[in-house]
């Protein structure tokens, strides 16, 4: 920012975003039990009221429309954004909703994740454990910023990715 303050016609806008409702599919899916009574959903992001900061990425198209739009307002800015901070007890809730069963959190410790057996286990473990770290920097998005910049729209919130994505093959199988 330093270097770019005296070129006025070169704007620099950091997005730091947070975790993407997008890449929920990729980390994890609620799995059915045997008796196919309820479904679990298997994750270390620690405990369940542990919040995790999360966007959509239909937001963050529109908030680079925005910021690009209003770029004077926010050029030399890191923004932080996030649309929604939500905890894994109340994912778990929206599923159980959703789809008529109820869904547990199993809080799986790092190394229990990365055991698994696909390929992309390991790296989804150290990621898992990053998002939910209490001393990360995620915990410094600002969901108020995001709905400032999206005004008057509102930011997607968890329940409302999920009725979207809802057929998904992976969440019927």
């Amino acid at each position: 920012m330093e270097i770019v303050k005296d070129t006025p016609e070169l704007r620099l806008i950091l997005l730091t975003t947070p975790f993407f409702y997008s890449n929920f599919l990729a980390f994890f899916a609620p799995l059915p039990n045997e008796g196919r009574t309820q479904w679990e959903l298997c994750a270390s992001f620690g405990h369940g009221s542990t919040l995790i900061d999360m966007m959509s990425c239909s937001d963050l198209g529109r908030l680079v429309v925005a910021v690009s739009e209003n770029a004077a307002t926010f050029q030399n800015q890191n923004l932080r954004i996030a649309s929604e901070r939500i905890s894994m007890d109340e994912i778990a809730m929206n599923f159980s909703d959703l789809y008529g069963k109820d869904v547990i959190y199993n809080p799986l410790l790092p190394n229990e994740l990365a055991a698994l057996e696909f390929a992309s286990a390991p790296a989804m473990a150290q990621m898992c454990q990053y998002l939910g770290s209490k001393t990360g920097l995620h915990l410094q998005h600002d969901v108020a910023l995001t709905e400032k910049i999206l005004a008057p729209r509102a930011p997607t919130k968890f329940s409302s990715w999920l009725l979207t994505h809802s057929d998904a093959a992976a969440f019927s199988r």
